[in-house]
């Protein structure tokens, strides 16, 4: 072969091999954001679902709470109720679920967090990761009502 035919030749296998190399790193790139986009959704739909359960579980108080002790309690229903309101609106199974009342009186805080594991199905695919753990913690004040009463 003449030289000229050889270096086209080469020519051709740098930018093959150059075109391998653009497309997996294109690759992984698209697999990040996509993975990393998919973590960001459940952090934010986690964070809204346990702000929404503590405001939630505020509505729940024990009627006797304020007549007498001053201590706030909650109510037997009111863990159950934000489990349910958590459970429905995140999208994947939530781990280690935690409802409590910290204070007491008119600056009581209800707090409520939990885990969730956001899956990672491009990440899962090439590299075996199963997916991130995204923490979620939300307060919520209590609101007197007219009479006193926080229901």
């Amino acid at each position: 072969m003449r030289r000229s035919a050889i270096r086209r030749l080469e020519g051709g296998a740098g930018i093959t091999a150059q075109t391998v190399i653009y497309v997996f790193t294109l690759f992984i790139a698209f697999a990040l954001v996509y993975d990393l986009g998919n973590v960001a959704l459940v952090s934010q739909i986690a964070n809204t679902a346990a702000r929404t359960a503590a405001l939630d579980a505020a509505k729940e108080l024990a009627r006797d709470s304020f007549e007498g002790t001053q201590r706030v309690k909650l109510d037997e229903d009111a863990a159950g109720r934000a489990a349910n309101t958590v459970a429905g609106l995140v999208p994947a199974p939530v781990q280690d679920l935690s409802i409590s009342v910290n204070g007491g009186g008119r600056d009581a805080l209800i707090q409520v967090s939990f885990r969730v594991r956001a899956a990672t199905p491009i990440l899962r695919a090439t590299f075996g990761l199963q997916g991130i753990e995204v923490p979620a913690h939300a307060a919520a004040t209590l609101a007197a009502g007219s009479e006193g009463l926080y229901r």
